[in-house]
């Protein structure tokens, strides 16, 4: 959440018709979020930090893996919040 804050740069909502990277299962989604995935994108409550990118660098210990990752607004609550990531390894 600090490099959202700070730095909030790789943060993208998702457009209602674009091509969804990784999928999540409904029953997640819905335990998560209250609904589909399919409507978050379309009520444009979805967001994706997208860095796999970066998986053609050389691996090392010190760095986490090129992560995509879903956010949201929640439908009820409006808080920003964290709904799935694919570490892309």
């Amino acid at each position: 959440m600090e490099r959202l804050s700070l730095n909030p740069y790789p943060l993208k909502r998702v457009g209602a018709t674009s091509a969804l990277p990784f999928s999540v299962a409904d029953q997640i989604v819905s335990k998560l979020a209250g609904t589909t995935l399919e409507s978050l994108q379309s009520a444009g409550r979805l967001f994706i930090v997208d860095h796999s990118y970066q998986v053609k660098y050389s691996k090392s210990d010190k760095f986490g893996a090129a992560c995509t990752a879903y956010f949201f607004l929640h439908p009820d609550t409006e808080d920003f919040l964290p709904l799935a990531i694919a570490t892309n390894t």
